[in-house]
């Protein structure tokens, strides 16, 4: 049950954030020079971030799709702690949504680790 809960909403958390760095155009830019990344990495980013909240709803059906998506999309929060804290040196409060986020994934892979067998 909370592991289902934890999929659905961390799905719905990734599509909206990767929907919104793609559909942010000229902001993508803006935070990319920000985080001196290049913006074409942050939409790569913004792509893997639709690619795994598809994974984790297609986990629903496809049980093992579910592991490797929270899996995925932990090393990317685990980039996006990396790019906050020692990257673009901002405030560790900043951070906080990324290291929630990267709990949370580690719970939910952690929880279907199973459906892998």
């Amino acid at each position: 049950m909370v592991a289902t809960m934890l999929q659905g909403l961390l799905g719905l958390a990734f599509l909206g954030s990767g929907a919104g760095k793609l559909a942010g155009g000229s902001n993508l830019g803006e935070r990319a020079r920000e985080y001196r990344y290049s913006g074409g990495f942050l939409a790569f980013v913004a792509v893997a971030e639709l690619v795994g909240a598809l994974g984790l709803a297609a986990g629903f059906w496809l049980h093992s799709v579910a592991p490797l998506a929270a899996v995925g999309l932990a090393i990317l929060m685990a980039g996006a702690v990396y790019t906050h804290i020692l990257r673009a040196h901002d405030p560790a409060p900043k951070a906080l949504p990324a290291v929630v986020l990267l709990v949370l994934l580690m719970v939910t892979a952690v929880l279907r680790w199973p459906a892998l067998g």
